[in-house]
């Protein structure tokens, strides 16, 4: 092997501080970043808002709430679930690099605290190397709450495990029976890993205290104590409009008279400085707030095109949907139509709905066509609706019941369909007549 000093050039992935207020920009509800402006107003003299806006935002708010206005739109700021796990980085031992790596890690986590984007593609993305990505991640999933940065439910549960104590027999469940434990097939289980039954049962009850959705034990907390829609659809003559609601965010207009300082030359050059900084911040402020604006709108009216059937029909209509879809269409990463439909809702003829709800996967029917798992738990919820109450269908019969309607699918996705909507089972279901 030849020794020597080589030249090798590399692009790594800088996370400055202007990257992140852009990324939280496109996350922010309306009311976070209705408050983020108001802070940033009070510390960049360039940064004017329209004085208007709070008469009208008052009017605004008496109209639709008929309550007093200011409190409703303002909650205590709690610190985000990102904010608090890049507070927690900064106490870890590793390299600079390896932090920024981090970091962009933590942004790209969903509500529920995983990291569902691909590691390769990632990868790709940072120009990094596989194994510089795993690094960074195996960094966040140090963090707390325990199961942070899973890249899925078993590799969730089984970092809590590592963390709380050691059962062999609760990891080996599930790492290799979780199906089983899903039906309380402790027999099963028993058997297959040549234990008693009480040593399943055991492992089971320590297996139910774990969280499979660690995120909420932090976002849960960090929501708007007021929602207001991003958007409002309205449908008429089978014909359907969109619009940005921005009428609760204010106009952000340039401060001319520290602008103008910021021209004269006998200005000290301390005070250039200071200004020239201001004014990039307000240059970067309204270009970031406009092109969140853009990226809402194509990701809300992708969704709008796909989903067509339930603003004309009704919320039973879904069609099968995915963040990887409608990336594609927007020409856009996944992870930003993430963060562009987090905490983001639009008012509808049927309600108020956040963007997440229109995402949802979906079942390929005999003739190719896809059924949306939410058009599938309708259908269950109709025929449990309709069924004898003394002789209650089965999930197995659900799933025949399903098979007429050309959707196969097995039973113990029926039972999953069915324990999402909170149904019981049909032993539970069953009501006897008295006479």
């Amino acid at each position: 092997m030849e020794m020597g000093l080589f030249q090798n050039q590399k692009l790594k992935l800088t996370m400055t501080p202007h990257l992140q207020q852009a990324i939280s920009i496109l996350q922010y509800s309306t009311v976070e970043l209705f408050e983020y402006i108001q802070h940033l107003t009070l510390e960049n003299p360039l940064i004017e808002l329209d004085e208007s806006f709070h008469s009208n935002l008052e009017a605004l708010t008496k109209k639709t709430t008929k309550r007093e206005p200011t409190t409703d739109f303002i909650r205590d700021h709690e610190p985000s679930l990102q904010e608090r796990l890049v507070r927690q980085l900064a106490f870890l031992p590793i390299q600079e690099q390896e932090r920024k790596t981090a970091e962009y890690i933590i942004y790209m986590l969903d509500e529920d605290g995983y990291f569902k984007d691909s590691i390769n593609d990632t990868a790709v993305h940072l120009n990094q190397t596989v194994e510089e990505i795993e690094t960074a991640l195996s960094y966040v999933q140090q963090l707390e709450p325990k199961g942070i940065g899973a890249t899925s439910l078993q590799e969730c549960l089984l970092i809590q495990l590592e963390a709380r104590e050691n059962n062999e027999i609760a990891r080996q469940i599930v790492e290799h029976h979780l199906e089983a434990l899903a039906t309380k097939n402790f027999k099963g289980i028993a058997d297959a890993l040549v234990c008693s039954i009480e040593e399943v049962t055991l492992a089971y009850q320590l297996i139910q205290t774990l969280h499979p959705r660690p995120g909420l034990l932090i976002s849960k907390h960090h929501v708007p104590t007021y929602v207001i829609p991003d958007f409002i659809v309205k449908c008429q003559n089978n014909k359907i409009s969109l619009t940005f609601n921005d009428q609760t965010l204010p106009e952000i207009n340039l401060n001319h008279d520290y602008a103008n300082l910021l021209q004269r030359s006998q200005a000290d050059r301390h005070t250039q400085t200071y200004l020239q900084h201001k004014y990039k911040q307000y240059v970067w402020l309204t270009k970031s707030i406009y092109n969140r604006k853009n990226t809402l709108h194509h990701v809300m009216s992708t969704i709008v095109d796909k989903q067509m059937d339930f603003f004309l029909k009704g919320p039973n209509h879904m069609e099968a949907l995915t963040l990887q879809d409608v990336a594609k269409i927007c020409e856009v990463h996944e992870s930003t139509v993430s963060r562009a439909t987090r905490n983001k809702y639009v008012q509808t003829p049927y309600g108020l709905f956040e963007l997440k709800h229109f995402f949802t996967s979906g079942v390929r029917s005999d003739s190719g066509s896809i059924t949306s798992s939410h058009k599938i738990k309708t259908l269950i919820r109709q025929y449990i609706e309709s069924e004898n109450k003394r002789k209650p269908f089965s999930d197995q019969q659900l799933a025949n019941l399903l098979k007429g309607k050309h959707i196969n699918i097995a039973r113990r996705t029926v039972a999953k369909y069915r324990e999402e909507m909170n149904i019981p089972s049909s032993s539970i279901r069953k009501k006897f007549q008295v006479f």
